[in-house]
């Protein structure tokens, strides 16, 4: 990760881990926070609603849909820990 970020890249992360059945969060996990802080890039909050009917989780291929994308302001972390980041991540998502 360290590597791409220093070539630019931006990283997309899921930070539960999976799709969720019903859409409702799932627990977020600490990779999110471990690679913010280490790496010292911001996270940019984006909600993906509608996912869970148009490609739910076991389908092999999409179906027609409305699929809804918020993307918040980049969030920037100095002294929080991990764990930190992981919550006021989540609590944006959770505004959005």
């Amino acid at each position: 990760m360290g590597q791409l970020v220093d070539r630019g890249v931006n990283i997309l992360v899921f930070p539960e881990g999976e799709r969720s059945i019903t859409g409702e969060l799932l627990p977020f996990r600490q990779g999110l926070g471990i690679m913010a802080k280490e790496l010292d890039v911001p996270v940019v909050p984006i909600k993906i609603s509608g996912l869970e009917k148009v490609f739910p989780r076991g389908a092999s291929w999409p179906k027609q849909g409305i699929v809804r994308v918020e993307i918040g302001q980049p969030l920037r972390f100095g002294m929080e820990s991990a764990a930190e980041i992981v919550e006021i991540t989540r609590k944006s998502i959770e505004a959005l």
